[in-house]
């Protein structure tokens, strides 16, 4: 049935009431065509910021773009036409680019930092990362020569120790360059013969009349490693510096002292000795004769009343020698009899 509120009563689809369609018709009777948010048609969003990208929190449908609309709701912030998508992330503390994280790595206006792996504030070229905030372990310059020794950094102070640590190109604390000659791990700025191994700080102290362990003198022994004597054996290894007839190697003779070193004065098995307190050592007919005690009879001396009957020794003994011990050290070799003589002597005779 016709009826006069119709607009067109010739379209079902039109009429009062009626679903507003985006067909170019006034489906509504409202006077007005593809109008209203009940429009069936696109959804937009509002882009307050005019940047292209719309707000997801503000929308509306519409069967055509109202001002100020998009078709996407990709923008995170709509009240800044520089934060979108499509924008380049820069160190200002905000999601430029939308992507839901704020000053990442790769932002235009980032510092590149270096790696500092020992911590001394100076970095390497080998290992670099773009970065709005320093990260940790990095530093802000590749000045480091040492990445590795945080003793090693530019100005600081040289040690010695064989390494650049002031990064100046060079290990440098004393002229020769920290160098170590003699291999023995002691720099020559440390130590206190670098020509010679044995010599090192720390060393075993040895008799060589060197100071071994580098702490300021030849020390083995009190005397000091010295030679008094001038026996060629030193006092830490003589076992009498004051008498080169004392010494390692020697020859013993018999005068009651280690002439050899080897821990006691043993030219007889007696030890040099002379038991009875006449003045003449165990040693004397062993050393005159060559003849061992246990071969021959031991000599006696005897007085004959105020003319004695001497055998020379034939050495060049002095008149004044007060003992015959002294004859026997001054011989070269084993002393033979000889013609009686006035001479200072002894007077042999068999048992």
């Amino acid at each position: 049935m016709a009826n006069s509120d119709d607009c067109n009563d010739l379209d079902p689809t039109s009429y009062p009431g009626a679903p507003e369609l985006c067909d170019g018709v006034d489906n509504d009777c409202n006077t007005l065509v593809d109008d209203g948010s009940g429009a069936t048609g696109t959804a937009w969003y509002a882009d307050a910021d005019g940047d292209g990208y719309g707000d997801p929190g503000t929308s509306t449908t519409a069967c055509v773009q109202p001002t100020d609309f998009v078709t996407n709701n990709l923008d995170c912030d709509d009240g800044n036409a520089a934060t979108h998508p499509g924008s380049y992330e820069i160190c200002d503390g905000v999601d430029n680019n939308c992507t839901g994280g704020i000053d990442e790595a790769g932002a235009l206006n980032a510092t590149l930092w270096y790696v500092d792996s020992d911590g001394d504030g100076y970095g390497r070229l080998s290992t670099t990362l773009s970065s709005c905030a320093q990260p940790t372990g990095y530093a802000d310059n590749a000045a480091d020569c040492d990445d590795n020794d945080s003793a090693n950094a530019p100005n600081g102070p040289e040690i010695c120790d064989g390494q650049d640590n002031d990064c100046n190109g060079a290990a440098d604390f004393d002229a020769t360059g920290e160098v170590d000659v003699d291999a023995d791990g002691s720099p020559a700025c440390a130590d206190c013969d670098d020509a010679d191994a044995a010599n090192t700080p720390g060393g075993t102290e040895l008799c060589d009349g060197l100071d071994n362990d580098c702490n300021a003198g030849a020390d083995l022994d009190p005397a000091g490693e010295v030679d008094v004597d001038a026996d060629g054996s030193l006092s830490c290894d003589d076992c009498d510096d004051d008498d080169d007839a004392n010494v390692p190697g020697g020859t013993e003779i018999c005068d009651g002292q280690d002439n050899d070193c080897n821990a006691g004065a043993d030219f007889d098995s007696a030890g040099e000795v002379d038991g009875d307190g006449d003045n003449s050592l165990s040693c004397v007919r062993i050393a005159m004769t060559g003849t061992s005690p246990a071969t021959q009879a031991a000599p006696r001396c005897a007085a004959m009343g105020s003319t004695r009957t001497v055998v020379a020794v034939t050495s060049p003994v002095s008149a004044q020698s007060s003992s015959p011990t002294a004859a026997i050290r001054a011989a070269p070799g084993p002393a033979r009899p000889s013609a009686t003589t006035p001479m200072r002597a002894l007077r042999w005779q068999g048992l």
